[in-house]
């Protein structure tokens, strides 16, 4: 397991209370947008953490990695 899949398997195992706050320390430090996923749509939304959080409200469709 590479060091993204150990944070993501940290986040997914808290509470939700606990998850809210990871998520919100992990976008200061979100590397979204170099990612084939993000799109320009989802940059102008800003959505970020999709990796984690499992979901778009908008833009995001398809993983593609």
């Amino acid at each position: 397991m590479d060091t993204f899949e150990l944070m993501m398997k940290n986040v997914k195992e808290k509470s939700s209370k606990e998850m809210a706050m990871e998520v919100e320390k992990y976008r200061g430090i979100c590397n979204c947008p170099g990612c084939p996923t993000h799109n320009p749509c989802a940059k102008n939304a800003p959505e970020l953490l999709f990796c984690i959080t499992g979901k778009s409200f908008v833009c995001i469709s398809e993983d593609k990695g």
